[in-house]
Parts: structure tokens; C-alpha cells; sequence
């Protein structure tokens, strides 16, 4: 079953004060229900990722509580939102039809910064940014059976690719949604 299900690296992930990490969404077969149980824990557990970093998350609602409520220009912001620490991302394969998939494996390390000052004539507001630092790229797909094979994996800190893989990565955060393994469809939340 291909689900990140490595016990040392969801602790890892779980260690993280804001951490989020976006599987593609995985067909749940009789066998998988106990990894797929603990990968959950993980999801519920973890401290997950403040929305608000990111402009283009900004309008994110929660949509845990009820339907999402009705934005408008006036609408406070979602500060305190956090996107849950483990998502997942496009469609479960039915059929035997293949389905996209995220195949990409990234991790985006940086700096969560926060100070009260935005430059405005006004003064003091909270204002909150993630600086990226270094981006590791490999073959690796977060299994515990993955440490048997011959794997790939570099770090990289060149600061255009750092920008363009936030920019990548803050969209797939965007559109992805919770681990459900029941949910066929696909609805971004």
C-alpha cells in the first residue's frame, strides 16, 4: 500500500511545530485499514500548517465543522486556520483506470516567522511568512518498505528553485483535502 506510512518519518513530521505533508489519494483495500487508522492519528494528532503564511491560502475556510461559510470583502480574516498536517490530493483509482498522481517527492523546509508590524501608516498588525530554506527532492515515497530499496535524494538551496517549489507546493496545499478513505471524489477543502 503506498500511503506514507514510515513510523520514523510520520515522528519526525509530528515533531515539527507546523508541518503539512500531501499524499496522493490512495485506493483503501481490507489490508491497508491499520496503516491507513495510524496515518490518520498522525493527520489528528499533528500541529499542522497556519493557512494564513501563504497569500493565496488567505481566504481558506475550514469546512471541518459544517459547510463553509459565505466570504465576502468584509469578511474577517481566518487567522488561526491551520491545514492539517497529512492531506491528500486528486482522485482514488476505480476501475483499474489510472488517475493523476502526485509523483513529485518534496520537502520544503523554511523559517515560520511572525512580528507586529506591517509597514502601514496604521502600525501594528500581526503579520506572519514563511522564508524557505532548503527543498530535498527524491524517489522516496515515505514507506516503511521504501527503506529496502536503492533510494535517491538531494538538497538543494538555490533560492529561484526554493520560490518556484513554494509556489508549487503552496498550490497543491490549496487544492488538496482530508485523508478519507472512503471519499471517491475530489473536493478541495
Amino acid at each position: 500500500m503506498p500511503w506514507l506510512d514510515d513510523p520514523a518519518l510520520l515522528s519526525a513530521i509530528d515533531q515539527f511545530p507546523s508541518a503539512c505533508v500531501v499524499v496522493t489519494k490512495q485506493e483503501l483495500k481490507k489490508r491497508g485499514r491499520e496503516k491507513f487508522e495510524r496515518l490518520k492519528q498522525y493527520a489528528q494528532q499533528g500541529n499542522g500548517f497556519p493557512a494564513d503564511v501563504f497569500a493565496e491560502m488567505t481566504e481558506l475556510v475550514s469546512r471541518y465543522d459544517g459547510p463553509p461559510p459565505v466570504i465576502g470583502p468584509y469578511s474577517p480574516r481566518t487567522e488561526g486556520l491551520r491545514v492539517p498536517s497529512i492531506r491528500s490530493f486528486g482522485f482514488r483509482k476505480t476501475g483499474g483506470r489510472p488517475v493523476p498522481l502526485i509523483h513529485a517527492k518534496m520537502f520544503l523546509l523554511g523559517h515560520l516567522w511572525w512580528h507586529d508590524e506591517n509597514g502601514s501608516p496604521v502600525g501594528v498588525a500581526d503579520v506572519t511568512g514563511f522564508t524557505p530554506k532548503r527543498l530535498w527532492l527524491g524517489s522516496t515515497n515515505g514507506t516503511e518498505s521504501s527503506r529496502l530499496g536503492l533510494e535517491f535524494g538531494i538538497w538543494l538551496d538555490n533560492p529561484d528553485l526554493l520560490a518556484d517549489a513554494e509556489q508549487s507546493l503552496v498550490k497543491v496545499m490549496r487544492s488538496s483535502e482530508g485523508i478519507d478513505p472512503d471519499d471517491d471524489l475530489f473536493e478541495p477543502q
